[in-house]
């Protein structure tokens, strides 16, 4: 048979945006504790 051409976009798109939210969710919480250390060696200078 034809293959669904579709549905395989689909698919991939799908796919894709999983992968983005993921890679987005991973990134934030990375600067997010690049941040905190930054604010502890700030804090920690400062006193």
């Amino acid at each position: 048979g034809t293959i669904n051409i579709c549905g395989i976009k689909i698919i991939i798109v799908v796919s894709l945006q999983n992968l983005t939210k993921q890679i987005i969710k991973d990134v934030e919480s990375i600067l997010e504790l690049g941040y905190k250390k930054v604010v502890q060696q700030l804090n920690g200078s400062a006193n």
